[in-house]
């Protein structure tokens, strides 16, 4: 939390997105039915916005499909794996304060955007969240996904754009976890 506070400065507030896209809005998870999506948008990737939870980056890579926007919201190492060698594609990246800070330097500061998880009910996060500089606040969703989904709720400008959903499956076929390539 601290060493991500200390880098806000000079990035994108995530407030900036809200109600702006106009492009249907594809939020990406790693579930099982994200490996659906490559061939329903063969040929289409411009006429939408891609949002990502950080788990899905590299299938959809492995697709030739980057992603307009990266989710990442947890401290957990293993998450770092799905951002090595990513430095060389262009996405935003939206980082939840208390991801690993390492994350923040895979992009330039004017390609991240912060966001607070309340994941605790303490006094101190609730009081350092009445600070000016506190990037916007969401409830704990349990998951990158929805994390994710929520964010594609506010970014969309108003309600005619739709948002279509791959990969946010959480019961799967015997022998299958996640999309192909993933973490």
């Amino acid at each position: 939390l601290f060493s991500n506070l200390k880098n806000l400065n000079g990035t994108i507030p995530i407030q900036n997105y809200f109600n702006i896209i106009t492009r249907p809005i594809i939020v990406c998870g790693a579930g099982q039915s994200l490996d659906s999506l490559y061939k329903d948008i063969q040929n289409k990737r411009d006429d939408f916005f891609i949002l990502a939870a950080d788990t899905a980056l590299k299938p959809l890579l492995a697709n030739q499909i980057v992603p307009d926007g990266v989710f990442v919201e947890e401290a957990q190492h293993v998450i770092s794996k799905a951002f090595i060698g990513c430095q060389k594609y262009s996405f935003h990246l939206f980082a939840a304060l208390t991801s690993l800070p390492q994350l923040g330097s895979i992009t330039k500061k004017e390609n991240l955007s912060y966001f607070t998880s309340l994941y605790t009910d303490s006094t101190f996060l609730n009081e350092l969240c009445k600070e000016d500089f506190m990037p916007s606040a969401n409830q704990p969703l349990g998951s990158v996904g929805l994390t994710c989904l929520y964010y594609a709720l506010k970014f969309r400008k108003d309600t005619s754009v739709p948002i279509y959903i791959y990969g946010l499956d959480f019961s799967y076929s015997p022998g299958f976890t996640h999309a192909k390539n993933s973490l």
